[in-house]
């Protein structure tokens, strides 16, 4: 960063799917802006959501009798508005960027004991489709029981499920494509800045004050900005601390469990219920399969934790049976598991909304400030324009655009030779995690990166000037928080576990 820029119109804080898709926005609407972020890019809740470019069905959930729609009509009609923004985002994502999604089929059961029968899963499918002007269409069938028998969760049932088949889609790689918008925020002219911290925040005559910390050369130690966008999710109220705006965010933990499959399920997925009623997903990852989620409501402080508690993987080994009882547990190689807090935006009156919005003025309480606090990846284009909708509002319509080709590509997958290496430490990356999570997907793979940490971190090394004694640290370091973050090769062991022993492989 040229250290006499220090001026921007936008200021936006948080370098999540909400951040980028903000930022991006902006920026190619004329606005100069900076992003920045604390740690790396996409970290956070961006990197733990449920992979799913999800079309909607859930929002009917509850309304699945006339009586329960007469006795709610103001939230059926709310449940169908976001039922349709669902399938909006869904056909935006595929004209955007098509190689991020991969499409997969999901199978869902009826369930008479909850009044779920095949007749309302079909009418709920053809009303999906009324709604659903947009391009992408909604596709389904009914399943015949030769068919149904071949999903996971069917098979060795005593009797065959009725059910239907949809194909939804997947971004099998959520870092990549928070990473997509950081790209093409900087290819509109935009300033991004991952490990760089807000350490106050100020009004002033002009907007907004900001002084930084960062890790980074060349970055100021203060900017000034027209306008701040806070999109820290379910930090952005630590964030604001002390500029007097209320509380704004919550959140909402959910984890998930990662599993390997025998070869004859890949790419099925299903749809049905847990134990405890909520919806639960075993769905397609690659060559392997993750189920969850498994949901607790948490408090601010509490749901800035990602790492999984022994009750919820418990709960989670215990569904993965119930979901799968035909399955010897032999078959199910159970690998890691990984949890993230959902932001949630507060209502007036404290409770918290998964609802898309856009806080501004009004709601903050402070001049040319904005707050994000639920956004969604798979939501991403429709947040971007209610941003820029936002601030165009108060700062004014700037004064040309900046044309960026849509689902510009950022990282992609695979081990990175040295010279990707080198790039990728140009743009930002200074962890390992920066490199195996983020800007590869090694980090999500069945070894977690087990195999490759070891060149990635010699290839960081040459151009970070780690000492082999560093090395050798940051190596040990990315391995103890893959059984501590993930209980990767600890699956079944209590907190106080000490790593002794041998592994619990299988459900």
């Amino acid at each position: 960063m040229d250290t006499r820029n220090r001026n921007f119109d936008v200021l936006v804080i948080g370098g999540g799917i909400s951040g980028a898709a903000s930022a991006a926005a902006l920026a190619q609407a004329g606005y100069n802006v900076a992003l920045v972020e604390q740690r790396d890019f996409a970290a956070a809740t961006s990197g733990r959501t449920s992979r799913l470019q999800y079309f909607g069905l859930s929002w009917l959930e509850g309304f699945q009798d006339l009586p329960q729609i007469l006795k709610r009509p103001g939230a059926f009609l709310r449940a169908l508005h976001q039922a349709r923004l669902s399938l909006k985002g869904r056909s935006q994502f595929l004209r955007r960027a098509p190689h991020r999604l991969t499409p997969l089929e999901f199978f869902i059961p009826e369930a008479p004991d909850v009044g779920l029968s095949l007749g309302k899963l079909k009418l709920a499918m053809r009303m999906m489709q009324g709604l659903d002007p947009f391009g992408a269409g909604v596709q389904w069938r009914v399943a015949s029981a030769e068919e149904a028998s071949r999903f996971p969760t069917e098979t060795g049932r005593a009797a065959q499920r009725r059910g239907i088949v949809y194909t939804d889609y997947q971004y099998a790689w959520p870092e990549a494509v928070v990473l997509d918008r950081v790209a093409e925020l900087r290819a509109a002219g935009g300033v991004a800045l991952n490990h760089t911290s807000v350490t106050a925040l100020a009004p002033s005559g002009t907007g907004w004050t900001v002084s930084l910390s960062t890790r980074r050369a060349g970055v100021p130690d203060v900017l000034h900005a027209r306008a701040v966008v806070n999109c820290a999710g379910i930090w952005a109220d630590a964030l604001a601390q002390g500029i007097g705006v209320p509380k704004l965010a919550a959140g909402e933990k959910g984890s998930n469990l990662c599993v390997r499959l025998p070869d004859a399920y890949l790419g099925r997925g299903m749809q049905g219920v847990s134990e405890y009623g909520d919806p639960f997903y075993v769905i397609p990852w690659g060559e392997l399969h993750y189920l969850g989620p498994i949901e607790a409501k948490t408090d601010d402080e509490r749901a800035a934790y990602d790492t999984p508690t022994d009750s919820e993987v418990r709960r989670l080994l215990a569904e993965a049976r119930r979901q799968m009882p035909g399955l010897d547990p032999s078959e199910i190689e159970a690998l890691f598991v990984w949890s993230g807090t959902r932001p949630r935006s507060r209502d007036r009156n404290g409770t918290p909304s998964g609802k898309l919005r856009v806080l501004g003025p009004g709601r903050t309480g402070q001049r040319h400030y904005f707050a994000v606090t639920a956004g969604l990846l798979m939501l991403q284009v429709e947040l971007g324009r209610r941003v820029l909708d936002a601030v165009c509002a108060d700062l004014g319509t700037p004064n040309a655009r900046r044309s960026v080709p849509p689902g510009l590509r950022g990282e992609r997958p695979g081990v990175p030779d040295a010279a990707a290496v080198a790039r990728m430490v140009r743009e930002g990356a200074m962890e390992l995690d920066d490199v195996m999570f983020r800007r590869t997907a090694l980090g999500w793979g069945a070894d977690m990166g087990v195999g490759s940490v070891d060149g990635v971190a010699s290839a960081m090394a040459a151009e970070l000037g780690w000492s082999p004694a560093d090395t050798r640290e940051r190596v040990a370091s990315y391995r103890a928080n893959l059984a501590k973050t993930f209980r990767f090769g600890r699956l079944g062991a209590p907190d106080g576990y000490d790593g002794q022993g041998p592994a619990q492989p299988h459900i």
